[in-house]
């Protein structure tokens, strides 16, 4: 991902986005919102100097976690 962009997830839930770009020493957390009858979508972004974006999903409604966490690999552009 470039450096300063943001990124979409998309679910068919409502969930939420919690994101890190610094090793988990501080977090962000994005609440999804509707798209109708396509899901529910909810983004993270990094910042020119971030070297990855690692994030994970939470479903408030059940309770689920992801149960792993993702990694994107920002690069300068």
């Amino acid at each position: 991902m470039a450096g300063g962009s943001s990124l979409r997830i998309l679910d068919e839930c409502q969930f939420e986005v919690i994101s890190t770009a610094d090793h988990w020493k501080t977090t962000q957390k994005a609440i999804s919102r509707s798209l109708g009858s396509t899901g529910y979508s909810a983004g993270t972004s990094s910042t020119a100097s971030s070297r990855a974006v690692e994030w994970t999903l939470h479903w408030p409604e059940q309770d689920a976690w992801l149960g792993y966490n993702i990694e994107v690999k920002v690069v300068a552009v």
